[in-house]
């Protein structure tokens, strides 16, 4: 090894060495961190309201990772609060020098994706959605098929008749999700 003579700075010129030193290190962290985040990441993803931005919100995640809503992802009649918790749906991932995700709250394949996993019947393809129709946070109509009662006409509303009306557990959470949005299941 080939020893190095010292240099000699003066006091500021180590401060800004030093600051560089620990904002590179950190932009490392927060990249080995978002690499990890992303590893485990599923399309529906909570995240805490950091701060409501002219242009949309600014969400944290899993690890401190930023996370921005844009107003048009978002569902008007919802109030966005500081500290409050709210599902989001993935639309895409920003790999700039601090990389952050794109959500959304209004999209089709939020509420999709959320029907899927709170109704076992859609889950294990047994029911399948056709169409999706919505206005966000006000009203949704989904148009829905039997796979196994399709061609006995007799048997098919019974097979969906739970699904039909939002009484039920799972369209009631889904609802409440979405700011009480209303739920038209019609049969396709």
């Amino acid at each position: 090894l080939k020893q190095v003579p010292p240099i000699n700075l003066d006091r500021s010129t180590m401060l800004v060495i030093k600051n560089l030193i620990i904002k590179k290190i950190n932009e490392i962290k927060t990249f080995i961190y978002f690499k990890n985040f992303i590893r485990t990441l599923t399309k529906i993803s909570i995240g805490i309201i950091k701060k409501n931005l002219t242009t949309g919100l600014l969400l944290i995640f899993h690890q401190n990772i930023i996370g921005f809503l844009n107003n048009i992802e978002k569902i008007r009649s919802e109030v966005y609060t500081p500290g409050k918790y709210i599902k989001t749906y993935l639309l895409d991932i920003k790999l700039k020098r601090k990389p952050y995700l794109v959500v959304s709250r209004s999209c089709n394949e939020f509420f999709y994706t959320l029907l899927q996993q709170e109704i076992s019947e859609i889950k294990t393809k047994r029911i399948i959605i056709k169409r999706i129709a919505r206005i966000p946070g006000r009203r949704s109509k989904i148009a829905i098929i039997d796979t196994i009662n399709s061609k006995n006409k007799n048997n098919e509303l019974n097979s969906i008749e739970k699904l039909l009306t939002i009484e039920t557990a799972p369209m009631k959470k889904i609802s409440k999700e979405f700011n009480g949005e209303k739920i038209d299941i019609v049969s396709w």
